[in-house]
């Protein structure tokens, strides 16, 4: 058999089952495999698909926390934190640190304990709106929160792809990585057992969270590492969770070419093939025949294999009164919304809040998508600000700051460009993307701001585009882009 325009069928076959999965059987309805240092997805089933996710929302409440809180921090239970489902058990008026209470929230599950950690963070509606501020920092756009425990609430939901995107966050953590993967611990007279089967039976487990309602059955999030690779697992509404993960770790760390990366290899595509499995265009192919995984129709046992969705990168000037997110459940207008035309399922790059404007990226490419948020590249982003106050000692002021309400973060780059009417307009570089950064660093150096546009992110510039229109980028922008990890 020969194809043109054609690759090798043990390779199209690999490049294909990075996102099938064929050969894993699943009970799960929705679950992502991701490899958690570049964002590529490596099994995907209903990854988009809203669902209730239970007490694996106790991970992002963790992450907050620790934001918020020292561990040593204390906080004195009361009345109210005392919750239905499961629990720590503790006792109003006992004083327990924070960092017993992380234990109890992630090993025992404690709704009392996410409680208790909200009212540390300044109350439950506080930190709650943290949490979907954090999570709108991490693109999860399919996302919302209404509690810090998981209970189920109409608008309390997640996706597989969306909390393998918190669970990848969770692995930079390492207090996080530590009591999630502790067996056992103590907390003054209690203790803690870590019901985490896969501590157990996975090689180089981290166990991250269970969670379970009637509603949303059996969720799960987890991660192992081996070799310097870190994967994170989740299933959602999956009966037999233990096992799926199991199975999903021993394709991910499989035997797979580096420029694979895939769930099935060469070499085993080619016994696919010796054994008659494996059909292009109807016909038994054979090891080194060619075929095209964008034309031709090639099938196992039968199964057709559809070829992954073309990757598409555009950039939208987003106008004020946009929400950053896929869909809003307070009917607000979104930027999804504004580029629903460009053919292709895709998904903001980080975010704008709504009363910022410029450019916003959007692309289907995860593995992109997670280098240019991931903060150890420090991909560079530039606004132009307009503001008011002593712009002189506000831009001296912005140009020293290395914290943020007590966080540490990188120098920016600040000039002063233009001067009128009491108004200044500064040139910001920024090379991390916290919540409203430029905003409260401004606000911390005396100057209140009027208008924020971001014009370029990682060489590539908004230009001339009007606001509310978007464009595909040109090879070379994708090149700069790509080329983020090596900056």
């Amino acid at each position: 058999m020969k194809i043109q325009r054609g690759i090798c069928i043990g390779l199209a076959l690999a490049l294909l089952l990075c996102r099938q999965a064929y050969g894993v059987e699943l009970s799960a309805t929705a679950a992502v495999l991701m490899d958690a240092d570049s964002g590529q997805v490596l099994l995907e089933k209903n990854g988009d698909k809203r669902m209730k996710i239970a007490s694996t929302t106790k991970l992002l409440t963790a992450l907050v926390v620790l934001e918020c809180c020292d561990l040593q921090d204390t906080v004195t239970v009361k009345d109210r934190h005392m919750a239905e489902g499961s629990s720590m058990y503790l006792k109003a008026g006992e004083t327990v640190t924070v960092e017993e209470l992380l234990y109890g929230l992630l090993l025992c599950s404690g709704n009392d304990a996410s409680l208790a950690l909200a009212e540390a963070c300044g109350g439950l509606e506080r930190c709650v709106a943290h949490m979907n501020r954090l999570a709108a920092e991490l693109s999860m756009t399919d996302s919302h929160f209404e509690n810090t425990s998981g209970l189920d609430a109409q608008t309390h939901y997640s996706t597989a792809r969306d909390m393998a995107r918190l669970a990848a966050r969770c692995m930079e953590h390492p207090t996080l990585r530590r009591i999630c993967s502790t067996i056992t611990a103590r907390a003054g007279t209690r203790t803690m057992t870590n019901h985490n089967r896969l501590l157990r039976s996975v090689e180089g487990c981290v166990g991250m969270k269970t969670g379970y309602t009637m509603a949303s059955g059996r969720t799960l999030v987890s991660a192992a590492v081996r070799s310097g690779r870190h994967l994170v697992a989740v299933t959602l509404q999956d009966g037999n969770d233990w096992a799926d993960h199991e199975a999903m770790y021993q394709q991910g760390f499989g035997e797979t070419a580096p420029e694979e990366a895939g769930l099935c290899s060469r070499r085993t595509a080619e016994e696919w093939m010796l054994a008659g499995r494996v059909t292009v265009n109807g016909r038994k192919a054979a090891p080194g025949d060619q075929a095209d995984p964008e034309t031709d129709h090639i099938a196992v046992d039968g199964r057709a294999l559809a070829p992954e969705a073309k990757k598409v990168y555009l950039m939208l000037n987003k106008p004020r009164g946009y929400v950053t997110t896929m869909d809003d459940d307070r009917g607000r207008k979104t930027a999804a919304e504004l580029v629903r035309g460009c053919g292709a399922r895709v998904y903001p790059v980080g975010r704008l809040d709504m009363d910022s404007e410029g450019l916003l990226l959007f692309t289907n490419d995860g593995a992109m998508t997670q280098r240019l948020l991931h903060p150890k590249f420090e991909v560079s982003k530039r606004y132009r600000v307009t503001v008011r106050g002593d712009a002189a000692r506000g831009v001296m002021l912005l140009r020293q700051m290395d914290t943020l309400d007590g966080e540490p973060i990188s120098r920016a780059g600040v000039d002063l460009i233009d001067k009128r009417d009491g108004q200044s307009v500064l040139l910001v570089t920024i090379h991390q993307g916290k919540n409203r950064q430029i905003r409260r660093m401004c606000a911390g150096a005396g100057l209140q701001v009027l208008r924020l546009k971001r014009v370029e992110e990682h060489g590539v510039a908004l230009g001339t585009l009007a606001p509310g229109a978007w464009r595909y980028l040109t090879d070379e922008e994708i090149g700069k882009l790509k080329g983020a990890e090596k900056a």
